[in-house]
């Protein structure tokens, strides 16, 4: 298990290129999100996303987040209509909230890029996005060039890990193979989850 230290408002080209490059190689890497650290893979490597499932012993029946590197793939990956967009626009690039929203996902195009579904879209074709506010995160993204998922670092059920020391003793058995340390990061509380497909009837699933 590799680990790489960073800081937030100060990191490197390389620290960028590296976390990527891992990403790439289908690797599970804990990465420190906007809001607590959380375990990621990119979105088509098949065996990082099950590598995650069984680090965190969580039910393969709950999907997790997607973080996003733009719009525009957004929309490759899930329905967005005008105001969805305005709705985002204003919250993700205005007021810059940490914000994770439901949008009913295009299940056509994960069965043509060949990505299990089950661990993204939930019974009724919904899939969890977040446009990160993190400057690491967005360039992170940039590189990979496509969807990774994110979930908090913790076992499930449990709570989320702040002290990365611990990981060695939590996952004893399988580790993730690469942490990228911030340090302690500013948010104790996971992102606030709305579920935006009825714009007109927005429902708050997490505070």
């Amino acid at each position: 298990m590799l680990k790489i230290k960073i800081k937030l408002n100060n990191f490197s080209p390389e620290a960028v290129e590296q976390t990527a490059d891992f990403l790439l190689s289908g690797k599970v890497v804990v990465l420190p999100t906007d809001t607590v650290y959380g375990l990621s893979a990119a979105v088509d490597k098949l065996s990082a996303v099950k590598k995650i499932y069984r680090l965190k012993k969580r039910d393969q029946g709950k999907p997790s987040i997607l973080l996003m590197k733009s719009f525009c793939q957004i929309r490759e990956y899930c329905y967005l209509s005008p105001r969805q967009y305005q709705y985002l626009k204003r919250h993700w690039l205005v007021e810059k909230k940490v914000l994770t929203v439901i949008l009913k996902g295009r299940r056509k195009v994960f069965r043509e890029k060949k990505i299990d579904k089950s661990f993204f879209l939930n019974a009724d074709d919904g899939v969890a996005v977040r446009w990160p506010q993190s400057r690491f995160l967005q360039q992170v993204l940039k590189l990979v060039n496509q969807p990774i998922i994110s979930t908090s670092l913790n076992l499930s059920g449990q709570k989320h890990i702040a002290d990365l020391s611990d990981l060695d003793r939590i996952f004893a058995t399988e580790q993730p193979d690469l942490i990228v340390d911030a340090g302690k990061l500013s948010s104790t509380q996971p992102s606030r989850i709305e579920d935006i497909r009825s714009i007109k009837a927005i429902k708050v699933l997490r505070e």
